[in-house]
This record gives structure tokens, sequence and C-alpha cells, in this order.
């Protein structure tokens, strides 16, 4: 019994490791700023040939921001729709995002790590994983990782140079080390009593989410 719910406790953390990870690595922001990268690549490499295009009396020169919005329009008719979904609403595709991993992620930690039988799934527990998803990682963590960071930091400025040109950006490093303390702060202030209150949702045994607070608050501040 003891070496079950060892297994339990185990595969949660796995699954709330994997969420953070994939997290940060697939939500919606990264598939949006790609986008915009390749776009802005597209574009710039198409201004010379566009402005290179003798100029007649009939028709006015085009000028480069028309060029850059033409190629831009004729780069997003040719995108997959899942692309242009991401673009037009980033903020229901990184809800979509963050719901599906973590609860693909809870499936495998209990299925794989935890050796769970699929007749036997805890589904109490993964849909807690499946709105904590929704909540926090897909909800409130683009909101300050997309639109405040934007707000106080020049992140595109920075990303979108080559690591040799970063590396000799003062600025844009010192931007990074208080977007990376920012982010340690909101991990510690809110990430985690976030994470203590829904594990006290999985382990508590009661369905009331007055008990989930109090007991995820008392053991974060135990814990901390």
């Amino acid at each position: 019994q003891n070496r079950n719910l060892l297994a339990h406790r185990g595969s949660m953390t796995v699954a709330l490791l994997l969420s953070l990870i994939g997290a940060e690595a697939f939500g919606a922001p990264f598939v949006g700023r790609q986008y915009q990268q390749i776009v802005a690549h597209r574009s710039r490499s198409a201004v010379p040939a566009l402005q290179l295009q003798p100029q007649t009396k009939q028709s006015p020169s085009t000028t480069a921001s028309d060029a850059v919005t033409l190629y831009t329009e004729e780069v997003r008719a040719s995108s997959s729709p899942y692309l242009r979904f991401a673009q037009d609403y980033p903020f229901a595709n990184n809800l979509m995002i963050a719901t599906t991993k973590t609860a693909a992620a809870d499936f495998l930690a209990q299925v794989v790590i935890a050796q769970t039988p699929i007749d036997a799934i805890d589904w109490q527990r993964s849909l807690l994983f499946c709105l904590f998803g929704a909540i926090y990682l897909g909800g409130f963590q683009y909101l300050y990782q997309v639109q405040i960071f934007k707000r106080l930091f020049d992140v595109d400025a920075f990303t979108t140079q080559p690591l040799a040109d970063k590396l000799r950006d003062g600025p844009g490093l010192r931007a990074l080390a208080a977007q990376t303390a920012l982010d340690l702060t909101v991990l510690t202030a809110i990430y985690l009593p976030t994470f203590y209150v829904f594990k006290a949702g999985v382990f508590s045994g009661s369905p009331d989410p007055s008990v989930w607070l109090s007991s995820g608050l008392g053991n974060y501040q135990e814990n901390f």
C-alpha cells in the first residue's frame, strides 16, 4: 500500500514536471513568435525583388512597407490552417495546447510511471490536471509571459538576433536577466502555491475547495 502511494505521488510529480516543461516549450507564444519570425524573414527577402521591378507611369512605385504587407498576406494565405488559427486566436490556441498537454502528461504518468490499469485511472485527478493546465498554464502564464513581458521588455528585438549578436547586446542581456528574475518571482509566489492547492485537491480526499486552499497553502508555507 505504501509502495502504491509513493508511485501515485511520484507519478503526479512527473506529470507536473512534464506540464511545466511543455508549457515553456510548446505554448502558443512560441508558435506565434515562430510564425512572425518566418513572415518577417521572408518579407525582408522579398522586398529587394519587388523594389527592382521597373516603375511605370500607370502604377505607383512600390514602397518597402507595401512589399512587406503584400508578402505577409501571401505567406498567410499559403500557410497551414493551424498557423492561421494560432495567429488569429493565440489565447484560445494556448488554452487548447496547455489543457491537452497537461491531460496527456497526467495520463502518461498514471499509466506508464505508476503502471495504473486503464480501467483504474483516477479521472478526478485527471480533471484537476486539465483545470490546472487551462487556468494556470493556458491562462495566467500566457497573460504574464506574453502580455506583461511584451509591455515591460522589448522581447522580439532580442530573440530575433543571431546568437553572436545576442552575446554582444548588453541591454538585451540585462533585460533577459530581469525577465528571469521576474519569472522566478512568479514561480515562487504564484506557481508553487497554485500547485500545492491543486495537489491538495488530489490528495486531501475532500470535495470542498476551501479544504484544498487551506491544506495546500499550509503545506506550501511549511515546505517553504
